[in-house]
């Protein structure tokens, strides 16, 4: 490798690493090489960033370095990492010096980076005064920005579960089981996450969807809340949950952004005056979002049209967006459900009126969901009822949660009692396939023998018939001979005769000396069965001592002798 200054108009040096490697990038499940079997990597400061350009010059990537680069080393000499898009790059390296000297300065500049992203930064004096009596009024902590840190994710990983609960969750739901997700990337690591929540711990953090299209939603995935607009951000970022039944709802393409969100305390708002909060300086003391009751009509408002009033159950604007944090972006496709299934419609419930509007509670409402969340049901009319409904709400709530994430626990060991069940049934299936065709050899080796004793009591039967009329014929012969010719004559052929009598004899003797055909020997019988089952053990023996002598003659345990033995029973 080689280091060199870049020009001599620097001031200061600026190092510059250059080393060959193979490139390779990732769809997802493998990877894939792209250029020249040896590339051209070169890592460049100010702005620091690795760029790959093939023989020819043509340049195949260019990905810049940020504080939070995870740059992996699986291998000696394979070394892979992720950019701020989140695409995976690979590179294989010839050697292991080149790839030990990238990784020293890699890991070098990432730290330093680092260092740079979590510097405070001075404040300005005029601002100074306004930023510290904010977070005193507000009792907010200070704002924390975490990056974007795109991954994708698998269908077995618990970020996929997570997600996927919490989309079907928000469908309506005859579209539920229609709902089929294609890809879920990860946009914030699970320390980031846990970062978050335990610096606001104090305040109610929920897990809602980014209100925007689908467009949109891939933008601010990648590019972060900026990809909103001015005009989107000078409301709020805008955050719902649970979609309202609509015929539009169904697509084949959808990309939806889940959030952490702290609403804290929301000011509830009507869509009508949803234009005038451009104009305001801000929140009350002790809010922290809006709640915005959602429109009756299907279309628009048409004072703020890139908001979807007519879309959410519940519609959030926050106006501080470190007060969110994207965690999963999702890809999925929603089918329309059958015409056999009769849809089900049910009456709002009393919980939305208790996140939007808790004032125009009734107490029959508070009745109700008090009868659903409330650990002792029978303190209906008390004063410390009132005071601890939305508590006992929020505990509801958390235990729903509690039995949905141990049911993704035990999903797990479903799975791998399924993946049992799946191999002892292919077990069973190729056992009862080796037992069919043993039966089938069977059946073929007993229709063989009928063959064979049918064939044997029809050549007896052949023989025996033959012999009878060759008898029969020496009789007559005889008889005419005996008529015909004179007592000399008769003399002189009697040794003729003799030679023919010896030879029936002997074929008469060669019939009395074959053994007797059982009239039962195809039958079923109790000592047939017998019979056949003492001649299949002893094929059986007899199989097992050809194993051994041969295992035993392989290895060279036993003498030839001993071998022999064995081979004689």
């Amino acid at each position: 490798y080689q280091r060199r200054v870049r020009g001599a108009t620097v001031t200061a040096m600026e190092p510059e690493l250059t080393v060959l490697a193979a490139y390779y990038a990732s769809d997802g499940t493998a990877w894939i090489p792209i250029g020249d079997d040896l590339n051209t990597i070169t890592v460049h400061r100010n702005p620091s960033r690795i760029q790959c350009t093939t023989e020819a010059g043509e340049s195949l990537f260019v990905s810049e370095l940020f504080g939070e680069c995870d740059y992996q080393t699986p291998s000696d000499q394979f070394h892979q990492w992720s950019g701020k898009d989140g695409a995976a790059i690979g590179l294989s390296f010839p050697t292991v010096l080149e790839a030990d000297n990238m990784a020293e300065l890699v890991e070098e500049m990432i730290r330093e980076l680092r260092k740079e992203e979590f510097k405070p930064r001075p404040i300005p004096a005029s601002g100074l005064e306004s930023s510290a009596g904010q977070h005193m009024v507000s009792g907010m902590p200070a704002p924390l920005k975490f990056p974007i840190s795109r991954r994708e994710l698998l269908n077995t990983d618990d970020g996929w579960r997570a997600a996927e609960t919490h989309l079907r969750l928000t469908y309506p739901a005859r579209l539920r089981s229609g709902i089929q997700i294609s890809a879920v990337s990860e946009l914030a690591r699970e320390q980031h996450v846990q970062d978050f929540e335990a610096r606001y711990q104090e305040y109610a953090i929920s897990d809602l969807w980014l209100a925007v299209g689908d467009v949109t939603a891939e933008r601010v995935g990648r590019e972060g809340f900026q990809a909103l607009g001015a005009n989107m951000l000078s409301l709020g970022v805008p955050l719902g949950v649970y979609l309202l039944d609509r015929e539009s709802l169904p697509s084949e393409a959808r990309q939806m952004v889940l959030c952490k969100v702290v609403l804290a305390r929301s000011m509830p708002i009507s869509e009508f005056n949803l234009a005038g909060l451009r104009e305001a300086t801000g929140l009350p003391v002790g809010y922290q979002s809006y709640a915005i009751t959602p429109s009756p009509n299907q279309g628009n408002n048409g004072q703020t049209p890139e908001l979807p009033t007519n879309c959410y159950e519940h519609l959030f604007l926050v106006p501080q967006p470190h007060l969110v944090l994207m965690t999963h972006s999702v890809k999925f496709q929603v089918m329309e459900p059958e015409l056999d299934q009769t849809p089900t419609f049910h009456q709002p419930s009393a919980m939305s009126l208790l996140a939007t509007h808790p004032e125009v509670l009734s107490s029959k409402d508070r009745d109700k969901i008090y009868s659903v969340c409330s650990p002792l049901p029978g303190m209906s009319g008390s004063p410390r009822r009132a005071r601890d409904l939305g508590h006992a709400v929020d505990l509801s709530y958390q235990a729903m949660w509690d039995d949905l994430n141990s049911l993704v626990k035990t999903q797990h060991q479903l799975e791998e009692n399924l993946k049992d069940f799946r191999s002892s049934m292919f077990s069973f299936q190729d056992k009862s396939w080796t037992s069919v065709q043993q039966l089938q050899e069977d059946m073929v080796k007993y229709l063989g023998h009928s063959s064979q004793v049918l064939q044997a009591y029809q050549d007896r039967k052949f023989e025996i018939n033959r012999t009878l009329s060759d008898i029969a014929r020496f009789q007559e012969l005889f008889e005419y001979t005996k008529q015909t010719c004179t007592t000399d004559e008769l003399l002189c052929t009697w040794r003729h005769l003799q030679v023919l009598w010896e030879g029936l004899a002997a074929e008469i003797a060669d019939l009395g000396d074959l053994p007797k055909i059982d009239a039962n020997i195809m039958a079923l019988t109790e000592r047939n069965k017998k019979v056949i089952s003492l001649k299949r053990t002893i094929g059986f023996q007899d199989k097992m001592i050809e194993r051994l002598s041969a295992r035993l003659s392989t290895r060279g345990i036993m003498e030839q002798e001993a071998l022999a033995l064995l081979d004689s029973l």
